[in-house]
């Protein structure tokens, strides 16, 4: 029972030095793990190996190279590119433009982490709205739901679906036939 009390003391005061980003939340979620396994809390082989709770290195592995293209992708500024490329391309008719960016959000969120997308593509959707002098809220609104659904479409849209398919031996081409199909059906009325 106090390993209980101490883990969950190392867990809150943890989250609250996070929380404050008065700290590197790395170091201190390394630090709070590493005072789990030298309390003998978590033991190594719980907290790497073992089938039932440890890390799941096709999760890891996989996220790590998304955010790698995902930081290489977003230097080059291609995100922004197509955003305002969409707006001039319907001459800032707003309907249009909330369509457009619902769309490219979608796509990209079935490509990519679907989180990072928002965080990409919302500061141009806030750009845009405030040159354009409309309401933001629908732009960010509709863009958050197509990033959600945009992301539940493909294996690597979002970590869920990753630790989902490694579990259940899910493939890349299971998730495309089983929730696109789905994901597609239910864009079009959303949209």
């Amino acid at each position: 029972m106090i390993f209980f009390w101490i883990a969950t003391g190392i867990f809150i005061v943890s989250f609250g030095l996070i929380i404050s980003e008065k700290l590197d939340k790395t170091k201190v979620a390394l630090i709070g793990a590493g005072l789990m396994m030298a309390l003998n809390i978590v033991t190594q082989n719980e907290a790497f190996y073992d089938r039932k709770y440890a890390i799941d290195y096709n999760v890891i592995f996989l996220l790590f190279g998304m955010m790698v293209i995902v930081n290489i992708l977003s230097k080059t500024g291609i995100f922004q590119f197509l955003a305002i490329k969409s707006a001039k391309l319907v001459r800032g008719r707003p309907v249009w433009i909330l369509i457009l960016f619902t769309s490219i959000t979608a796509v990209f969120s079935s490509f990519l982490n679907n989180v990072t997308t928002v965080l990409i593509l919302v500061p141009v959707s806030l750009f845009i709205a405030d040159e354009l002098g409309l309401d933001s809220f629908p732009f960010l609104l509709s863009e958050i739901m197509a990033s959600s659904l945009g992301g539940t479409a493909t294996l690597i849209g979002g970590p869920p679906n990753i630790l989902i398919a490694s579990k259940v031996q899910l493939t890349f081409m299971d998730f495309i036939y089983h929730l696109t199909p789905a994901v597609l059906f239910v864009f079009h009325f959303f949209s």
